[in-house]
């Protein structure tokens, strides 16, 4: 993991203590959270720069940068001890985190989903060692985590973006990310057309609370709506059904250590990153860290996921049963 760090964008100060101020005062008012969405993205427009702003927007462009980084962002000035049962802490009594996380990428149009399987279904999601879970390959865990795309077994279609904020890191435990631009360079042509065929064997993460009986044979790299190459992997599960196909998902394992570019989430460290055009990992979480995380997707996909699974028109939270063939 040789490559250099991303470099973040930095809020001024100034817009961060206004940002807190206003993000202080509001609440929801019963057990749903999406009565902060429309708050959450008001501020979110206030408060942050228009070239922070271009940035992150960027990321959601089909062949953009896939990675972006902003500093100095506001969380809550008082927290609880990390959660250590993935879920929300009563302790933590202000919501600015979330208003923050939420706000800053539901301002660029992005609608917010998650399913039902994975920590039950909430948003965000609560992301730290959980106990009994250390030594599993998930965000639970603290064990270096390997190189994937979350959820690569959910169908082409369902395309989307990650947001994370920071808000404990004791130890600068390091997330690394690996832009596909960089991947399909480092493999011999040979390899980059193998992987486009429908060879490899997916299955759920083991954040899912779903047997592993379900599974997809799938190729590993994709065309995007714009053409753009896109790629669903894990490079700790993802299995060649041919022997063509293992020495291939052998090889992109192989290269994948020397193009991991580094970046902290330090308290206040938000960052948005394209599930299909880079993959991302973190190393041995050693003390304390927390993070909040949401999935994105387009308008459409958020409309197609709640026709393919019944969901409903109001509804984020999906069965994702519903999106895979035994």
């Amino acid at each position: 993991m040789s490559q250099s760090p991303f470099t973040p964008f930095v809020l001024d100060e100034s817009r961060r203590q206004a940002w807190l101020r206003a993000a202080l005062q509001i609440r929801p008012s019963g057990a749903s959270h999406d009565e902060l969405l429309a708050p959450a993205a008001r501020l979110a427009r206030e408060y942050l720069p228009k070239e922070l702003f271009a940035a992150l927007t960027d990321v959601t462009r089909p062949h953009g940068p896939s990675v972006c980084l902003i500093d100095n962002l506001p969380i809550d000035p008082a927290l609880p001890s990390p959660p250590t049962d993935g879920r929300r802490p009563n302790q933590k009594t202000t919501w600015v985190s979330e208003l923050v996380l939420l706000g800053a990428t539901r301002a660029l149009g992005l609608e917010l989903v998650t399913f039902l399987q994975e920590k039950r279904g909430a948003w965000p999601q609560e992301v730290a060692p959980v106990t009994g879970l250390e030594k599993t390959n998930s965000s639970a865990s603290r064990e270096e985590f390997g190189a994937h795309a979350d959820n690569a077994i959910l169908p082409t279609w369902v395309r989307l973006w990650i947001s994370l904020i920071g808000l404990v890191n004791e130890n600068q435990t390091e997330t690394y990310f690996a832009p596909l631009d960089d991947i399909l360079s480092a493999l011999e042509p040979r390899i980059v057309d193998r992987l486009w065929e429908p060879i490899y064997r997916v299955t759920f993460p083991e954040s899912f609370e779903m047997g592993r009986e379900y599974f997809k044979t799938q190729p590993i790299l994709f065309r995007g709506p714009a053409g753009e190459t896109e790629i669903k992997f894990t490079a700790y599960s993802v299995v060649g059904t041919t022997p063509e196909g293992e020495a291939a998902v052998t090889a992109l394992r192989n290269v994948l250590p020397g193009l991991l570019r580094p970046a902290v989430l330090k308290p206040g460290t938000l960052c948005l990153f394209s599930n299909s055009r880079a993959l991302h990992a973190r190393g041995r979480i050693e003390g304390a860290r927390w993070a909040q995380r949401i999935y994105l997707g387009q308008p459409q996909t958020l409309v197609n996921l709640q026709t393919v699974t019944g969901a409903g028109p109001s509804n984020r939270v999906f069965d994702a049963r519903l999106l895979a063939t035994p």
